[in-house]
């Protein structure tokens, strides 16, 4: 520790310029400390196989949803988050909205809102109680209220999900508890909301039946939704699914693995894998941070020629 080699490293991690950019994890029994790629301070499940493993290696957790989210909220927007899990998209999106935009984000599963509840406290976007720039609401959004049945599997904290038919439950799914299930156009009534980010496992289109009178009266809005036909069918007639978002003006775009869009065709939908997709009424174009990126990779190659010349 008194060598001078110590001494360096220990003041690069300090300032963020070390080794893995500065993060720190901490151990703490039952949940773990760390930090994402941006900074943030982050609650993790010790024992889950699916976010944790990733930002305690990486910092990061669906980088391309991410890219979507910071692109397309504002400052001042009011934004949903249902499926919240963690809080790793909660955070991105409470720091693109700013200290005068909203955030309401579900989570259904009691012992993950507690850590949930605990990140958004410790990085200042809520209060200890769950309210301040990010609103937390522990319990499931569907289109009926009530109480259900949410099932997840143990070690794979980020597949909890609701089935109408408990007895559709895949035994994987051995974790049973009842929780509360609410609906947007009763819980925010009269707002008006810019972004909805959903990742539901398959339920998706129950949180937007759910949402019918605030989709309407929030005519610029996007949503960005996990995509499944294989989970959705399970819950609705997913083509009937598809005519509801068309009848209301929706066009639709693949989040492609580096953050990139590209529009889909209605008739193509059934034929997707397992994805995440925005709807939008409006059209999109190609989001300012891959401008930002090839702009920057214009700018490197011409330093190099140059460098080359002048050598």
């Amino acid at each position: 520790m008194s060598t001078q080699q110590f001494r360096a490293r220990h003041t690069a991690r300090i300032k963020g310029t070390g080794e893995r950019n500065g993060r720190l994890s901490v151990f703490l029994g039952d949940r773990v400390l760390t930090q994402t790629h941006r900074g943030h301070v982050i609650y993790t499940i010790p024992h889950d196989l699916d976010l944790t493993p990733s930002l305690l290696l990486h910092g990061r957790w669906e980088s391309h949803v991410e890219a979507s989210l910071t692109a397309l909220v504002r400052p001042g927007d009011t934004v949903i988050d249902v499926g919240s899990n963690i809080g790793y998209h909660t955070l991105a999106m409470a720091a693109a909205v700013g200290p005068d935009g909203h955030v309401h984000a579900f989570e259904a599963n009691p012992d993950v809102m507690r850590l949930l509840r605990a990140t958004m406290f410790v990085n200042g976007f809520s209060s200890w109680l769950g309210s301040g720039r990010v609103c937390l609401y522990q319990s499931a959004v569907l289109d009926k209220a009530g109480v259900i049945t949410l099932a997840s599997a143990p070690g794979h904290y980020g597949s909890g999900h609701v089935l109408p038919n408990q007895t559709s439950f895949h035994p994987a799914y051995s974790t049973r508890m009842e929780v509360p299930a609410v609906v947007l156009d009763m819980e925010l009534a009269d707002r008006v909301v810019d972004v909805i980010h959903m990742d539901v496992e398959g339920s998706e289109p129950l949180v937007l039946h759910g949402a019918q009178m605030l989709i309407e009266r929030s005519p610029h809005i996007k949503i960005i939704s996990e995509w499944s036909v294989a989970m959705m069918k399970a819950r609705v007639r997913v083509e009937e699914y598809i005519s509801w978002l068309v009848e209301r003006d929706f066009k639709f775009w693949l989040i492609e693995s580096d953050g990139a869009l590209t529009k889909v065709d209605r008739s193509k939908l059934l034929e997707l894998p397992l994805c995440d997709l925005v709807f939008s009424r409006t059209e999109l174009r190609t989001h300012p941070w891959r401008q930002s990126s090839r702009q920057l990779r214009r700018l490197l190659e011409l330093c190099r020629r140059r460098f080359v010349q002048d050598d």
